[in-house]
């Protein structure tokens, strides 16, 4: 066979280049190897749940946030309608002893002694403070409610229980959250 054939044994013309270009391109990719399916959506779901969890604990710390405010705001309101109620003489001036506002007392600017305000209610968006203004809007979503009722405390070392008024505030959110606050006014002595 002559010149004119290339011999088996080495190099095809042509193919021999493309046979080491590949084989040297094969061995660079060896290194570099990519994701399969599988690992990116199991990545994908690792990250879901990550994401997730950290939402769900912001939301849990935001609403125990609200919760804590809430509650704040409420036992605020509860304390300073209380603490006008306490601030009223324990009779009437009128000499009259009948629980709940008197005739003519239709409104807490004319109380003028505790046992007045038993049966007192603001209802929600309507609430005020003593001096007629109104409170700021994250404090309308509440009612307050007074009852005042005659009791008797036995304070140790006193002997007999001593006669007197249970005055209760409760405050409730249109959430349906409850707070109270209750003080007991003793007679006073000589009366």
């Amino acid at each position: 066979m002559g010149d004119c054939c290339p011999s088996l044994d080495g190099p095809v013309w042509g193919l021999s280049s493309v046979k080491e270009g590949r084989r040297s391109q094969d061995e660079r990719m060896t290194g570099l190897r990519g994701f399969t399916l599988v690992e990116g959506v199991v990545a994908s779901a690792v990250l879901a749940i990550a994401v997730v969890a950290l939402g769900a604990s912001l939301s849990a710390g935001h609403m125990a946030s609200y919760e804590f405010a809430q509650g704040r705001r409420a036992t605020r309101l509860a304390e300073e309608l209380l603490e006008y109620v306490l601030s009223l003489p324990y009779y009437d001036p009128d000499e009259t002893s009948a629980p709940g506002p008197e005739v003519g007392e239709v409104d807490v600017r004319f109380f003028d002694n505790i046992d007045d305000f038993h049966g007192y209610v603001e209802a929600a968006g309507c609430l005020k403070d003593m001096a007629a203004n109104d409170y700021p809007a994250e404090y309308q979503q509440f009612t307050r409610s007074v009852t005042v009722e005659a009791g008797a405390e036995l304070l140790s070392g006193l002997g007999d229980p001593i006669p007197g008024l249970i005055v209760r505030v409760e405050v409730r959110s249109l959430r349906g959250g409850v707070w109270e606050v209750t003080r007991f006014v003793a007679t006073p002595i000589g009366s």
